[in-house]
């Protein structure tokens, strides 16, 4: 397995409405307020603009915005596809991050400095949350 191999890391998360909406919903369907819609969002491989990388990350990386605005509260799943060997600098994220590995390995690690010899691989298919 090569160390800290990325081609692609998923940043995501769920969305979870309430038992009560739930309950609410089933009540009365029809009468559902517009902000109360399911919203259904599918987008093709083909279809992913991508860019490059913020200035936070190593040159060569390049990243998408599924949905949402980084620059804004709220969460925001982006896609990250980086070269074999990319390594990203110790850092931190005041809310939660949540990951899955597309193909290649991810490897990462915890603590104030990068420490290649510490770090935990996430191969395709892997989630991590953090």
């Amino acid at each position: 397995m090569r160390k800290a191999a990325v081609v692609a890391v998923v940043l995501g998360s769920l969305w979870v409405l309430g038992s009560s909406a739930s309950a609410q919903e089933k009540k009365s369907p029809a009468a559902k307020p517009a902000a109360m819609k399911p919203m259904h969002v599918i987008t093709s491989e083909g279809d992913i603009q991508w860019g490059d990388g913020p200035a936070t990350l190593p040159a060569g990386a390049k990243m998408a915005v599924l949905q949402g605005d980084p620059g804004k509260a709220g969460m925001y799943p982006i896609r990250i596809k980086a070269p074999d060997g990319f390594k990203v600098a110790a850092h931190w994220h005041p809310t939660a991050e949540y990951l899955t590995t597309i193909s290649g390995t991810f490897n990462i690690g915890t603590g104030d400095k990068l420490d290649e010899t510490k770090t935990t691989p996430m191969a395709a298919g892997a989630f991590g949350s953090m």
